[in-house]
């Protein structure tokens, strides 16, 4: 085998190449050798290997850039190579070494500087660079093969010639089994086991070797002893901290150690790269395989329908969704993305059941029926819905749910359906107002003046009482019916919630001390403004207010907490929540569900519009409202939407 010098070698090996920098780095990297790339023209250091930082002891960002003459003196970047030159070194003496330069690239752009410490260990190496080199890169350039490993044992036969050795194998880790396994091996007999213990991996930490008269050191070394080989070398596969495995050369005939040993230390860590990279693009591939298929859905599908589109994975979770479902539930793609199906189409009944039978049998469902989908603002649309498996060799890779949107019809149906009832209604309210406050007024002042006219003690007058209690709940009545059918005429504007609270709080402090209410406010810092009606939400916050009062006071007294903050409980859509909570008897459960519907009332002097009236004016604004009570307390959460720095 040839003994020229690696430096050589390499210079010839480049001659004519079109390697670029950053190939010739990765080469440096890969030899014994300290080694730097400089501008020629320059002098200025763009690349060292590891040999050269571990040679001088310099952290690579103390040499990048820096000017060659200033770590090695008396250089000519012109020259074939140069004697006796001067490395300074940190922390260290300066060592007189020879060097070899050779040109790199078009017009001598760089020059790679390869620094020799010893002419004899030089010579003293018995394989060719060319061939190791050559080698290397045909290991680097099969990392994405179809079949690594059945590349990866042709490296360990060209391993065996180079280093030379009559025995080569890897031994790696298993996830599910608590050995390490023998994966890939050239062996001119069976001499290693197929498994060792994960002890011989702590055992043998670092570069070890084994000879003849050592004391054996786990099931590697005994197995050498055995076969009688002259030489065990061994060297972890990985980095400190993630070793995952361990390369083994062996031999029969003595060799070099010295040399060996630095043959195994590289080949171990170019085998721990290709290893490592062969994993990672692995899983890139795998990554670009699911990728394809998403691709395959969204072209087929999503960009020539006009139907909205939700595309849902097999374990229910959505994957995507296309402009038209967008604008049907108010949620942007990357919003919905891996949420469950059941927290973004909800109201559909049967949707889980026929996603079910998608995902396990591959039954479509074509007909689910016109059904309520509620959109993201809590509105909800008639949509007509249908499901179908997509299938890839008989497995369901993911479910489509396809979205009809029937709401124009349906809501022009049901806006005229309401237009009418609601001028018949407002036609029968303004007679009703007419025909009935009249004699309601008449009676109510009829009553009066005879109280007036009767004595005190006179038994009639507890008739007269309860007749002009009668009265005031009629006339309240009334003016909840006519408030209820009036349509709501709102000034939308900047309204600072927290001032408005404060002010409602301020006026209900006389009533407060009457009933023995105490009330607490509590606003957090930086609570944005809202865009909405001062007048209507004085009127929302008034109700809660006042059904808070009117439950605390029939007992004795209680506590009224209002608490005001910003809240992101729906992502992108910045709002103000606003609770007002009482310790209160609580609302009975059969109630709860339907409060905000006119005329339920858990209150026997109420007329139940006083909610429902609120929750229309919470609607109004685009918001939302809920209660949780229990046995002791009561909390009503509204939600409203905040103004945004540049406006609404």
């Amino acid at each position: 085998m040839s003994t020229a010098s690696p430096s050589t070698t390499l210079q010839s090996f480049l001659r004519g190449s079109s390697l670029t920098l950053e190939d010739v780095t990765t080469l440096l990297n890969l030899m014994q050798d300290a080694a730097v790339v400089c501008t020629t023209k320059q002098g200025q250091i763009v690349a060292a290997n590891q040999a050269f930082l571990q040679w001088t002891a310099f952290s690579e960002l103390g040499v990048m850039g820096k000017p060659v003459g200033d770590l090695a003196s008396g250089l000519d970047l012109n020259a074939a190579e140069a004697e006796g030159i001067e490395v300074r070194r940190a922390r260290r003496a300066a060592t007189s070494v020879n060097a070899r330069l050779f040109p790199l690239g078009r017009g001598r752009m760089w020059t790679v500087v390869v620094f020799e410490e010893s002419k004899a260990r030089q010579n003293a190496l018995n394989w060719d660079p060319r061939e190791i080199y050559t080698w290397a890169l045909s290991l680097l350039r099969q990392l994405d093969c179809e079949n690594f490993s059945h590349c990866l044992e042709q490296a360990l036969g060209n391993i065996q010639s180079v280093l030379p050795a009559s025995h080569v194998c890897i031994y790696e880790a298993n996830s599910q089994f608590p050995r390490l396994i023998k994966t890939h091996s050239c062996e001119a007999s069976e001499v290693f086991p197929a498994e060792i213990s994960t002890a011989d991996l702590l055992r043998l930490t670092g570069l070890s070797v084994w000879r003849p008269g050592k004391r054996v050191s786990g099931e590697i070394h005994r197995a050498a002893r055995i076969a009688g080989l002259d030489y065990v070398v061994t060297m972890p596969l990985g980095l400190e901290g993630g070793i995952f495995g361990l390369f083994v050369a062996a031999g029969m005939e003595e060799t070099q150690m010295d040399a060996l040993q630095a043959m195994v230390e590289f080949i171990a860590g170019l085998l721990s790269l290709s290893l490592q990279l062969n994993t990672l693009l692995a899983n890139l591939r795998s990554e670009q395989e699911r990728s394809l298929g998403q691709n395959l859905i969204r072209g087929a599908v999503f960009d020539n329908i006009q139907e909205g589109v939700v595309v849902i994975s097999p374990d229910l979770t959505i994957q995507g969704i296309n402009p038209s479902a967008e604008m049907m539930l108010g949620y942007a793609d990357w919003e919905v993305w891996q949420q469950p199906v059941e927290n973004i189409l909800i109201g559909p009944e049967g949707l889980i059941r026929a996603l079910q039978d998608a995902v396990e049998r591959g039954v479509p469902t074509l007909n689910l029926g016109v059904v309520s989908v509620h959109r993201r603002d809590g509105l909800t649309i008639p949509a007509h819905i249908q499901t179908f498996p997509v299938q890839r060799d008989e497995d369901v890779t993911a479910v489509l749910v396809v979205m009809t949107d029937v709401s124009e019809h349906e809501e022009t149906r049901i806006r005229t359906q309401q237009l009418e009832h609601r001028a018949m209604l407002g036609d029968i309210t303004a007679i009703f107002a007419h025909e009935v406050r009249n004699p309601l007024n008449n009676i109510s002042m009829g009553t009066q003046v005879l109280a007036a006219r009767l004595a005190s003690d006179d038994p009639n007058q507890d008739v007269i009482q309860r007749i002009q209690g009668d009265c005031g709940r009629l006339e309240h009545l009334m003016e909840s019916v006519l408030s209820s059918t009036r349509s709501i005429e709102s000034s939308f504007k900047r309204v600072d919630v927290q001032a408005l609270l404060q002010r409602i709080l301020d006026r209900w402090q006389p009533r407060f001390s009457r009933v023995n209410v105490r009330s607490f406010f509590q606003a957090a810092q930086d609570v944005p403004d809202v865009f909405g009606d001062s007048r209507s939400l004085e009127q929302v916050f008034t109700n809660l207010i006042s059904n808070a009062v009117e439950v605390m006071g029939r007992g004795n007294g209680g506590t009224l907490a209002i608490h005001v903050q910003p809240s992101d409980a729906i992502p992108n859509r910045k709002q103000v929540e606003i609770t007002v909570s009482d310790n209160g008897p609580g609302i009975p459960e059969d109630l709860q569900g339907r409060l905000f519907e006119p005329f339920v009332s858990h209150n026997p002097r109420g007329t139940g519009l006083g909610l429902a009236i609120t929750k229309r004016i919470v609607t109004a604004h685009r918001g939302s409202i809920q209660v949780n009570s229990f046995p002791g307390g009561t909390v009503f959460t509204v939600l409203l939407p905040a103004m945004e720095e540049d406006g609404e």
